[in-house]
């Protein structure tokens, strides 16, 4: 698999050769979601209320760590959520899958098995076809409340709020640049079938996003958030201790941006790694590379691996007591076009009218 900047390196090399590639793939994906929209038939809509979380191009924005929020909120006001992923790089065979925390993160995707671990109140499904996992949720009755994740592109489900997220490469050097000269999945037409829109931004680049928001967004008259971590002290992945101050330390990611990755970690740590190991994103990690992660930080004279919380539900699988994962905590710093919380703006625009006691009444006996 390549690494994303190797991706990104042929893509500017041969950016007049894919161009017309990407121009085709964009109209196809244009044509697709006008289909879907003139025939609603074709979209199967939950019998719960339905929240979809997902991202105009590859990734990098902040979509599990939403979706983690949401899950939060939800079981706070004491719903039962259920979210459907495609699980990507799973190896199971069997579906729908329900992700037991103790699943392996080859079975389960290393994302689900994440919010699995998190949040054990909740059911975490993995099925690439999410409408026979829809419908397997509705005949077990044991979820209310259902979160798409990565699902803007799957039309086959209908969904009763659309949320999607950017990086800040989606609104800069990325806008409306369409797989294969780009990282977007569709062109940017998509975008007015959007209900909220979401930023992943550190707040000292919020003069940047202001003028990106105020140049690309506003012809599409959604509400913007803007939304940045704030890290945890880092745990042990075998011991969960935490610690103020690991000292010098190596880090190492398998995710879709790898900067996003250096940046949270430096504001963790208070200092930049002394080295940045970088895999494709959901590598599988073997018993080679922790073995090689360790003779390297002996090298280096480290006594601390740093990883991302996804990274960590793979790597504590093996004997090593070396590797310490950063946890984080979304936090929202700005808003765009709405003077309203994203909480009240959210429940606004998904219920509409209809208050959501009698909505949610309505949904749960319709699934029995």
């Amino acid at each position: 698999m390549l690494l994303l900047s190797t991706v990104r390196t042929i893509q500017k090399r041969l950016y007049y050769l894919l161009l017309p590639l990407s121009i085709l793939y964009g109209y196809i994906m244009r044509l697709r979601r006008q289909m879907y929209k003139k025939n609603h038939s074709k979209s199967r809509m939950p019998k719960y209320p339905c929240i979809s979380v997902g991202n105009i191009s590859w990734g990098g924005t902040g979509k599990t760590v939403l979706i983690s929020w949401l899950l939060k909120e939800l079981l706070a006001k004491e719903f039962s959520p259920c979210v459907i992923s495609r699980g990507y790089n799973n190896k199971s065979r069997n579906y729908p899958f329900i992700i037991d925390p103790k699943s392996s993160a080859e079975d389960a995707g290393d994302e689900p098995l994440l919010l699995a671990k998190k949040y054990p109140q909740a059911k975490i499904i993995v099925d690439p076809i999410r409408t026979r996992a829809c419908e397997f949720i509705e005949k077990q009755k044991f979820a209310n409340f259902i979160l798409l994740d990565d699902a803007y592109q799957h039309l086959a489900m209908g969904r009763n709020l659309n949320l999607l997220l950017f990086s800040m490469d989606d609104l800069e050097n990325d806008w409306n640049r369409v797989h294969p000269v780009g990282s977007w999945r569709e062109p940017v037409s998509a975008l007015f079938d959007a209900d909220i829109f979401f930023i992943k931004a550190p707040a000292k680049e919020l003069s940047k996003v202001h003028a990106l928001v105020h140049e690309k967004l506003l012809e599409f008259s959604r509400p913007v958030y803007v939304f940045d971590y704030n890290p945890k002290l880092p745990s042990n992945i075998k011991t969960d201790k935490t610690i103020e101050n690991v000292g010098r330390y190596l880090l190492v990611s398998a995710t879709g941006l790898a900067e996003h990755v250096h940046n949270t970690a430096q504001k963790c740590m208070g200092e930049k790694a002394v080295e940045h190991i970088i895999y494709p994103d959901h590598h599988n990690f073997t018993q080679k590379d922790v073995h090689e992660l360790e003779q390297k930080a002996k090298e280096l004279r480290v006594d601390t691996i740093l990883c991302t919380e996804k990274d960590a539900v793979k790597l504590a699988t093996f004997e090593s007591n070396i590797f310490w994962k950063m946890e984080v905590n979304l936090f929202f710093i700005e808003k765009y076009f709405t003077e309203k919380e994203f909480t009240e703006c959210m429940q606004e625009k998904f219920y509409k009218t209809i208050n959501f006691t009698t909505y949610l009444q309505d949904a749960i006996e319709k699934g029995q």
